[in-house]
């Protein structure tokens, strides 16, 4: 059984994290430590996530994981000690990794990530030029 205790993503404090600390670290997501590339195949792109240590037989997820990689949320687990506190659902999962997709590419255009942060998010995904591939 595997059940966490909550903590806080956003919290208060002098230091921050970046976009890509959230949005494209499998540890933050819960998937666990390994690897998460973003391939893009001409005009198709995709998510991989290769874990860092083997998977249970008791659950099938790699040792350290919360939730396994791109899966829903199975309705008759415990995740954990607190009801308010729980792993993403698989929609959102790939909300998270639609906006790491927009970063993973972007994350050095300092203006990009400043109107991503301002919740331009929804208006740049409709304007997005034909070049830009996401899952």
């Amino acid at each position: 059984m595997r059940w966490y205790s909550p903590n806080a993503a956003h919290t208060t404090t002098k230091s921050t994290r970046d976009c890509t600390s959230c949005h494209i670290n499998s540890q933050a997501l819960g998937f666990g430590k390994g690897t998460l590339n973003y391939v893009v195949k001409a005009k198709s792109a995709r998510w991989e996530f290769t874990s860092y240590y083997a998977n249970t037989p008791q659950d099938g997820l790699p040792q350290d994981a919360w939730i396994g990689f791109m899966k829903d949320l199975n309705g008759k687990t415990t995740y954990s000690s607190h009801d308010y506190f729980f792993p993403l659902d698989l929609k959102e999962q790939k909300k998270m990794l639609e906006v790491g997709a927009c970063i993973h590419c972007h994350q050095k255009d300092d203006n990009f990530l400043k109107r991503l942060i301002n919740g331009d998010y929804q208006k740049m995904l409709k304007a997005r030029k034909k070049a830009c591939v996401i899952p």
